[in-house]
């Protein structure tokens, strides 16, 4: 009886142990926004191999993430950053921000993130007097593992098997 409990306890333990991973990417975008050239449109994916890469979203959903963009004008650099909360995460869901340098409304930046684990973004700048370099931006997203359909039946049906035998035992 003892080991047939320990063991249905591992079975849980196993089964519910999620494990969380952290992805990243940078886009040195690199290019001046000024009235002939006022938005700059860039791209993240968090798929694929190498550092910060290897998001499945088969296996894993997004939990959290975080956008930051860097921007240079005469007075010096600024950062305009974006934190999305859980209940941003979706198929086409976006975000929609104005970034601020020296005080003025410079500009705009539209976020657009898909459960692929691709976020598509558009800087603009709003102001006709406004040059500013947007030198790069980055994407940091965590993630958790989304339970396998294989291991949850497992587990019901260990969970089964273990409760009629207490009941036959009884």
């Amino acid at each position: 009886m003892k080991k047939l409990l320990a063991s249905l306890f591992a079975t849980v333990l196993i089964a519910g142990s999620a494990s969380a991973a952290t992805y990243w990417d940078e886009n040195p975008a690199d290019t001046w926004l000024v009235l002939i050239n006022p938005t700059y449109t860039g791209t993240f994916d968090l798929t694929g191999v190498g550092p910060g890469k290897g998001f499945n979203p088969a296996t894993e959903i997004i939990t959290d993430a975080f956008a930051s963009f860097k921007f240079y004008d005469l007075v010096g650099p600024e950062e305009f950053s974006v934190s999305f909360d859980t209940q941003f995460f979706g198929s086409g869901s976006s975000f929609f921000g104005e970034f601020v340098i020296d005080g003025d409304v410079v500009g705009s930046a539209l976020i657009s993130l898909q459960q692929n684990g691709i976020l598509s973004y558009t800087a603009q700048i709003d102001e006709w007097w406004a040059s500013v370099l947007l030198v790069e931006a980055r994407l940091d997203v965590s993630t958790r593992q989304v339970p396998d359909s294989a291991s949850v039946v497992a587990l019901l049906g260990a969970s089964l098997v273990g409760m009629s035998l207490l009941r036959r035992k009884r």
